[in-house]
């Protein structure tokens, strides 16, 4: 994965901890009437941005899916939707963890042999700079 889409995957993660937060309030404010059709959209597109950024995540991909009958309740596009929001949220934090370990090292150097590479890497840059 390279940065630009790491970055993505952390919007994509931040919009789906909203959209989790969003729909925990409703339901303990017991207002999820009439929400059920909006937050199951909402996590569809959420869900097939994701998956385009991770397509050989079969989990995400697959497993993770939102399908519902046409004919489907909104009670339950409801609380299917909030059971698969945070089966995706608690997946992506999980990676993101272990991205974030990734980005960090690659770009503040830990070990003298990390710290020499990006010495040369600057130096590099210096000196094409000059011609």
């Amino acid at each position: 994965m390279n940065e630009q889409s790491y970055r993505k995957l952390k919007q994509l993660r931040a919009a789906l901890a909203a959209l989790a937060d969003s729909m925990e309030r409703s339901l303990n404010w017991s207002i999820q009437r009439g929400t059920g059709g909006v937050s199951a959209r909402s996590y569809r597109g959420l869900q097939a941005s994701i998956a385009q950024l991770l397509p050989d995540d079969v989990y995400i991909t697959q497993g993770l899916v939102l399908e519902l009958p046409e004919d489907a309740s909104d009670s339950l596009h409801f609380s299917t939707t909030l059971m698969l929001v945070k089966q995706l949220n608690a997946y992506l934090r999980e990676l993101i963890k272990d991205l974030d370990a990734q980005f960090t090292s690659e770009q503040n150097p830990t070990t003298i042999r990390d710290l020499k590479r990006k010495l040369a890497e600057m130096t590099g840059e210096l000196e094409d700079d000059e011609d």
